[in-house]
């Protein structure tokens, strides 16, 4: 089995398996309950935003484009960066809420983990080792999931607890990457190298933009509407959105294997770089999904996730169907970070930005129906591929010749 299929087996893995755990969540959380964890959720999303700053792209194009001593400073100025962005947090936190609770402290803790994490992933899989890159995943998953059935068992189902089993399953990941010397990502030891730092900062913006306006599509709602007066309808719609996460982040995966088969096409100036068979396939199992989810009556996910929760299905199909263009989507702006056109990709994502944020006060303000809360999410991966994909076509051309 080549890297390539192990590397999407893996992040498929790595996706899938916290959704397999939601029916468990929903039934011994309830609704209000499951409600606040979606909201917790969301803030670890943000905050890990503004953690990471779009470093773990930048790592995974500075392995591909740069020498080993240049991603070496890049690593040594990420830790530093990450530390001194959870500690700001911190601060933050407690200056806004005048304490910090257990909560929040976990929020916290889960983004500056979850980063350092992320991008020594991100490495490993630009050094080919697949074997460890599928074991850590596995043994993150495994500790998190194990850890959160036990504590819910055996002493109470509590939102806190389901956060420090994340933490805990980070934590037993990490000593595991510690015993193992060859995972290890570059590191040098002197103070933070100006010219890289400047680099980083360059390069990162567009991308925190980026990924700034995808929070703003997939998460920022959970935050602004967690007061919506349907307290009910906003647990159903919390929960259809998870389940339809699943299709970006599968789509995420299957191109998380393929990007680095992108940018080597590029490197060698090759003219086809995109695989149209993965694309059409991704798209017509979008559809196929969205079907399902219209197809299965209201007792399939009573039966599925428990009292409150039938009405998942009266969100959930539109809540799929508003991906279909997102393959194409990852397409473009995985190239137009290799070409770094960070004017380009803040251009869109500031758009889909503004986009989302009109939608989302619309739906704040006159109560909507919370089904046309994601139509942002189709309509900016529409206009983001119109801005960006002249460029990029152009891009590859004047790289063939």
């Amino acid at each position: 089995m080549n890297a390539k299929v192990l590397y999407t087996l893996g992040e498929l893995l790595n996706k899938l398996l916290p959704f397999l755990l939601l029916p468990y969540l929903t039934r011994k959380l309830g609704v209000d309950d499951f409600s606040f964890l979606v909201v917790m959720e969301s803030y670890i999303a943000l905050y890990m935003l503004f953690v990471n700053f779009g470093q773990d792209s930048l790592v995974l194009k500075s392995c591909h484009r740069f020498r080993e001593t240049f991603v070496a400073s890049v690593f040594a100025n990420i830790y530093k960066w990450f530390a001194l962005s959870a500690f700001i947090l911190l601060c933050l936190t407690l200056i806004y809420s005048g304490e910090l609770s257990l909560n929040m402290f976990f929020v916290i803790l889960i983004a500056l983990l979850a980063n350092i994490y992320l991008v020594k992933l991100v490495y490993l899989q630009s050094k080919q080792q697949v074997k460890h890159y599928l074991q850590f995943q596995f043994v993150n998953l495994f500790v998190a999931t194990l850890c959160t059935i036990i504590v819910f068992e055996f002493v109470e189902p509590k939102v806190e607890f389901r956060l420090g089993s994340i933490v805990i399953g980070f934590l037993v990941v990490f000593s595991f990457m510690y015993i193992v010397p060859s995972t290890k990502a570059p590191r040098n030891n002197k103070k933070f190298k100006k010219t890289i730092l400047k680099y980083q900062i360059l390069a990162g913006f567009p991308l925190l933009i980026h990924q700034g306006s995808f929070f703003l599509k997939s998460k920022a709602d959970k935050i602004i509407l967690a007061d919506y007066p349907d307290s009910i309808a906003f647990s159903n719609f919390s929960l259809a959105s998870m389940i339809s996460l699943m299709i970006p982040l599968i789509c995420a995966a299957i191109y998380r294997a393929e990007v680095p088969i992108i940018y080597q096409k590029l490197k060698r100036k090759k003219k086809r770089v995109v695989n149209y068979k993965i694309n059409v396939v991704m798209i017509i199992g979008i559809l196929l999904a969205a079907t399902i989810a219209y197809i299965l009556p209201e007792s399939f996910y009573l039966y599925i996730f428990g009292d409150g929760f039938e009405k998942v299905r009266y969100y959930l199909p539109f809540n799929i169907l508003v991906y279909c263009f997102y393959p194409i989507y990852l397409y473009v702006h995985n190239v137009s970070i290799y070409f770094d056109l960070g004017i380009k990709i803040i251009t869109s994502a500031l758009v889909s930005a503004l986009i989302s944020v009109a939608i989302l006060i619309s739906i704040w303000k006159f109560t909507f129906d919370l089904r046309t809360v994601n139509i942002s999410i189709l309509l900016s991966s529409v206009v983001s591929i119109f801005i960006m994909y002249p460029q990029i076509k152009e891009k590859i051309k004047k790289n063939d010749s």
